[in-house]
């Protein structure tokens, strides 16, 4: 697990703005907005949409 995420029940990970998740799609858990990540060196922003800090990987 990486340092500062947290696991949700159901064993979701959760990543928060500023994280290096990896490269793929993260879902806002407030909104459902979906941010790409291009790069493993990329960090999670804040939710373009609502300005939300957590996020769930989808692909």
């Amino acid at each position: 697990m990486r340092a500062g995420s947290v696991q949700r029940k159901e064993n979701t990970m959760v990543y928060k703005t500023g994280e290096k998740p990896g490269k793929g799609s993260y879902r806002c858990l407030n909104c459902g907005q979906v941010v790409e990540l291009k790069s493993d060196d990329d960090q999670l922003p804040p939710c373009p949409n609502c300005h939300h800090e957590e996020f769930e990987k989808i692909a």
